[in-house]
């Protein structure tokens, strides 16, 4: 269930979503490291015809593919998470749809071992929500940038049943030249309950950006990898296995059709991020959101 906010109440919910120190190229030791991780990452991306495309990936290689036959009558910039429900093989997954023309949506993925329907798409009740960056890991929070300032948005249940996001703070400012974002997991970062974002920069550099819950304009930024990270647009999250401190991420470029696969270790303490490589088995990195 997702975290939501409402007039008259708060209610809370605990969700994994799965689908983002100096980095350093896989080294010989490392591809033998890489036979014992099991790092699976979902990405959900909306491609140039408008189709909905939906691939799972272990350890950077393509294990499944699925891309909807109907297409979206919009343009999608930035898809957030909302919820899921299901099995392994036949899903429902709701995502917050951030599109072109200001309206955000909540889009419904029917997913099977024979391919991928578009459901129900619904519109909250907001216009002109356009930002240069978008993510959101399916808490209740939202984060928008918009210049170099970062804002926490509040996904909130009016009692009238409007929906919409709202009640925005400011995180930080600093951050103009962030060229991809994604939010992560929860979790005790050094005593005080923080929500974990990663991004990346024109430098080329990998960075986390560490936000506590309860005083979000005290976020951190960290600098994982100086370079590496070059054109990257996109990003996609999850954990290796069911450590939660162990996650992993891929970083799409779409104007070199190309994309690379990172883990980072000890994300809630001392980050360490590594960069595997490229992700094999896709041909067509050429998405416009990506998730």
């Amino acid at each position: 269930m997702r975290r939501t906010i409402t007039t008259s109440a708060l209610v809370l919910a605990t969700i994994l979503v799965a689908a983002p120190a100096e980095a350093v190229r896989e080294s010989d030791e490392g591809a033998t490291a890489r036979g014992r991780l099991h790092c699976e990452i979902g990405v959900v991306g909306f491609d140039s015809a408008h189709h909905v495309r939906s691939d799972v990936f272990t350890n950077g290689r393509l294990v499944q593919s699925r891309t909807s036959r109907e297409t979206l009558p919009f343009d999608v910039t930035a898809w957030g998470y909302f919820d899921s429900s299901g099995t392994e093989r036949r899903n429902r997954l709701r995502l917050n749809a951030i599109t072109a023309d200001g309206v955000p949506r909540r889009v419904t993925l029917n997913r099977t071992p024979r391919g991928l329907r578009i459901g129900k798409v619904r519109k909250y009740q907001q216009r002109s929500f356009t930002h240069r960056l978008y993510a959101d890991g399916g808490s209740y929070y939202a984060y928008t940038v918009d210049g170099g300032t970062m804002k926490r948005w509040a996904l909130t249940r009016f009692r009238d049943g409007d929906e919409r996001f709202a009640h925005p703070v400011k995180v930080r400012g600093g951050l103009g030249e962030l060229t991809s974002l994604q939010a992560g997991t929860f979790g005790e970062v050094h005593g005080v309950e923080s929500e974990i974002l990663y991004a990346t920069d024109t430098a080329g550099r990998l960075l986390q950006v560490v936000v506590p819950v309860k005083h979000p304009s005290r976020a951190r930024v960290h600098k994982l990898a100086r370079s590496g990270y070059a054109g990257v647009t996109e990003l996609a999250w999850s954990y290796c296995g069911d450590q939660r401190d162990h996650h992993a991420l891929i970083a799409i470029d779409p104007a070199g059709n190309r994309a690379t696969w990172s883990t980072v270790r000890h994300a809630l303490t001392r980050p360490r991020a590594t960069l595997r490589g490229d992700v094999t088995g896709v041909t067509d990195w050429n998405l416009a959101a990506g998730f």
